[in-house]
């Protein structure tokens, strides 16, 4: 986790914020756990805020901004971020995702990271032409370690059909793909769940996201959003409620788990 001293502000709007904070709170002669007091929230929340780990919210904003006469400069650097792509997203996505105890994902085009085999991956990056695709498949494999942690995370995967039918790679890769998640699909922490075609529109079709929870002291929910040029990471509370519906509004029209597992089977025979 990011340090205040480690902080840049000069290269993420997350650290920019951050560091203000701090600044303004020293300025004002507060003590962190006085502003947690203020803002409502746990002691560790502030440090992490002013690390640059955790985001000032809205609403936090407007009381900082009222209570130190900012002129509203917290607000506005807050909403500037929000429709900015941090630069840093992927480092804090793979530390949150490192940290979670729940992870609910929803896949609108690609297996998710957290399921790939390794020929899968290859075959994704390379469709993508990144260049150096053997590093991004080993770190896309450093970040399936959590799976192994102890204890391990409870994943809530849905995934559209079409996911499971692209023969990504080829049919034998995904083949092998397939076999894949039946294995993580009987695993206790794992619920693997797949909305069918015959679903139709649905809300699910704006495209791909996981929210990710940690509980615990100072923990928090966030959100990822997916995009073909620049995921975007959530953290305002308003925002990331709007997530958790969307997925249980997925939920509600995505296969049982045995019916989902006998569909993934049956593609996987035919592929």
């Amino acid at each position: 986790m990011a340090t205040a001293e480690s902080l840049d502000p000069h290269t993420s709007m997350a650290h920019l914020i951050a560091v203000h904070l701090r600044r303004q709170r020293e300025q004002h002669e507060m003590s962190g756990a006085a502003l947690a007091d203020f803002l409502g929230v746990h002691r560790s929340s502030v440090a992490r805020m002013e690390a640059g780990t955790i985001a000032l919210n809205e609403r936090h904003a407007t009381k900082i901004d009222k209570a130190w006469g900012t002129g509203g400069i917290f607000l506005a650097l807050v909403k500037t971020a929000k429709g900015q792509h941090n630069n840093e997203w992927f480092k804090e996505r793979t530390d949150k995702e490192s940290r979670a105890t729940t992870l609910r994902l929803w896949q609108l085009s690609w297996v998710h990271g957290m399921f790939q085999t390794e020929d899968y991956a290859r075959a994704q990056f390379q469709a993508a032409g990144l260049r150096d695709v053997e590093a991004n498949i080993a770190t896309r494999m450093s970040r399936q370690r959590l799976l192994d942690r102890d204890p391990p995370p409870m994943i809530f995967a849905l995934m559209d059909q079409g996911v499971i039918e692209q023969p990504v790679g080829g049919p034998a890769v995904m083949r092998a793909q397939l076999a894949h998640l039946v294995a993580m699909a009987a695993l206790p922490n794992v619920v693997m769940r797949v909305v069918p075609r015959s679903a139709g529109a649905h809300v699910g079709r704006d495209g791909s996201f996981e929210v990710i929870s940690i509980a615990g002291v100072g923990g928090s929910d966030t959100a990822y959003a997916d995009a073909n040029v620049a995921g975007r990471l959530v953290t305002d509370v308003a925002e990331v409620d709007s997530f958790h519906i969307l997925f249980d509004r997925i939920g509600s029209i995505a296969l049982p788990t045995t019916s989902s597992l006998d569909l993934i089977k049956e593609t996987m025979e035919a592929m």
